[in-house]
């Protein structure tokens, strides 16, 4: 990784998973589960530290996957969305963290080399929010820089954080990448079959 402000990941991985019928965190690929990937993408960067923030299904993926349960912070309230989980995340990053790259769990098949060039690209330029985007429309993950975290810490949790990239529309970073990837939700059994083929 580029020399420069120490950038930390957080995983997003609270969600009910309701239409999958299963923790998505435990859906597994020839190369492990989905958090499995996850973790080694950021590990791979390398970004540090990781933070994995789980909800209900916690105990279950931390018992499926000891190794990462170090990793883990419980979410009691996953229903408050997506939002919530990622202002626990923050506040647990030590102060030498100037910035985090969100990813989600649901998002496995985003390349190594694309967190890396959001990651390059936020040392080359100091923008504060950099996003991906694959021919046109923009994915995850998205990297946060320290200064917008209050903001996210602000942010109503029915808006999210998709309201704090509107607002700094013109501080926003766009790094186009040949990474479909960065699209890839799998929250269906039909989207784990297109890109699991099983």
């Amino acid at each position: 990784m580029t020399s420069g402000p120490r950038i930390a990941a957080v995983v997003l991985a609270a969600g009910d998973s309701r239409r999958m019928g299963q923790p998505k965190a435990l859906l597994r690929t020839p190369s492990g589960t989905f958090l499995e990937r996850v973790v080694a993408l950021a590990q791979a960067v390398p970004l540090e530290p990781v933070r994995v923030v789980v909800g209900r299904d916690g105990p279950t993926i931390c018992a499926a996957l000891p190794a990462l349960a170090p990793l883990c912070i419980h979410n009691p309230e996953p229903e408050l969305g997506q939002l919530h989980s990622l202002r626990l995340a923050l506040a647990s990053l030590p102060a030498a963290s100037q910035g985090a790259a969100v990813l989600l769990v649901d998002h496995p098949f985003v390349r190594a080399e694309t967190i890396a060039a959001l990651v390059a690209a936020f040392h080359a330029t100091g923008r504060p929010i950099v996003v991906p985007s694959y021919q046109g429309q923009r994915g995850h993950p998205v990297l946060f820089a320290r200064c917008v975290w209050e903001e996210l810490a602000r942010a109503p949790l029915e808006v999210g954080a998709r309201a704090v990239v509107a607002s700094n529309a013109s501080r926003v970073l766009e790094v186009a990448v040949e990474d479909a990837g960065i699209l890839a939700d799998i929250d269906t059994p039909e989207a784990f079959r297109q890109w699991v083929g099983v």
